[in-house]
């Protein structure tokens, strides 16, 4: 029996983005996910003289099973930050040009970003295998922000998106309980910014007595205007009744990412 509650929520992992897993939905069964992202940079909390300044991120995913091996879906998500990466160097530099004072993260625009993804997911092995391999396409949009033509201003754009992506999963025992390893690699290729976003998220995780499931993940990515990025993010399931489940995380930057939050997320399995 742990077996198909195992399928369903594997199913449905994601990190941020979307982590779908290997493991295709069934005929007729769908899945939504709704989360929130919060974090923020660990040295401005050791700074008595600087608030936090909260970053948010908001992410929505839902796939439906087509049939056994194939499934459709959307992943969105967007947020309102601070510029980082190439794009507040810019800024810096163009600011230091003028004469002007060198801005400090607080005083630098916030700028949205957003994106939404339709993808097909295939499921390649056996449906009955141990080891899983499945392949996804993803078409959709992007609003990005740039440098405008006079200094201080930044101008929102769209571009659409093209994003293949290879799934591998596994499952094991350990203390007598279901687990579960899934690793996704994903290459985000764009219409007018130079540059491919490429991710590799990992994720594993252990059913634990009652209605708690365990997990550890790790985001990685190289996006274009960004600094390569490393981040760990040790969570748990709760299982709330009736196809609906919690997602709780904390999130801890390690490479190329100072951040540190929290992530929640309402599951409805259908």
């Amino acid at each position: 029996m742990w077996r198909g509650c195992l399928a369903g929520l594997l199913a449905g992992l994601w990190t941020g983005g979307a982590l779908a897993g290997a493991w295709p939905r069934e005929p007729g069964h769908g899945f939504v996910s709704a989360g929130l992202e919060v974090t923020a940079l660990r040295g401005e909390w050791n700074d008595g003289d600087v608030a936090p300044q909260l970053d948010g991120y908001r992410t929505l995913y839902a796939e439906f099973g087509l049939t056994p091996r194939l499934t459709a879906g959307i992943d969105s998500g967007g947020d309102e930050t601070a510029l980082t990466g190439d794009l507040e160097r810019q800024v810096q530099q163009l600011t230091a040009r003028a004469g002007l004072p060198d801005p400090n993260r607080s005083a630098l625009p916030r700028i949205s970003t957003w994106s939404s993804i339709v993808f097909l997911r295939y499921a390649l092995s056996p449906l009955d295998a141990r080891h899983r391999v499945a392949v996804q396409i993803g078409a959709g949009q992007r609003k990005y922000t740039a440098l405008g033509r006079y200094l201080g201003q930044l101008d929102a754009r769209h571009e659409n998106i093209l994003r293949p992506a290879l799934v591998y999963g596994t499952s094991f025992t350990a203390w007598d309980r279901p687990g579960w390893v899934s690793v996704e690699s994903s290459v985000e290729f764009r219409e007018d910014t130079s540059g491919q976003a490429v991710k590799l998220d990992g994720t594993v995780g252990l059913q634990g007595k009652g209605r708690l499931s365990y997990m550890l993940q790790v985001q990685s990515g190289d996006f274009p205007q960004s600094d390569p990025y490393v981040k760990l993010l040790p969570g748990a399931v709760l299982a709330l009744g009736h196809g609906v489940s919690l997602e709780s995380a904390l999130i801890w930057g390690l490479r190329g990412d100072d951040s540190v939050g929290a992530r929640m997320a309402l599951w409805w399995e259908f």
